[in-house]
């Protein structure tokens, strides 16, 4: 199972795996530059396009959830 954690906590821990911005899996479309409805878009796209990014075992978890 894929556990989020706080983005204030400053460990991630067990199979905790952080998704922020400079992660494989963080969202770089910034709402401000961009709507929030197309920020979401395009950062689901771009997932299917870099899926080769996510670590495996957060994808196994993706796929469970």
């Amino acid at each position: 199972m894929l556990e989020i954690v706080n983005r204030t906590e400053k460990t991630v821990h067990g199979s905790a795996e952080y998704i922020g911005r400079p992660s494989a899996l963080g969202n770089p479309f910034k709402v401000g530059r961009y709507t929030r409805d197309e920020a979401v878009e395009m950062y689901r796209q771009g997932c299917v396009r870099n899926l080769s990014r996510i670590p495996l075992p957060t994808f196994q978890a993706l796929l469970e959830a």
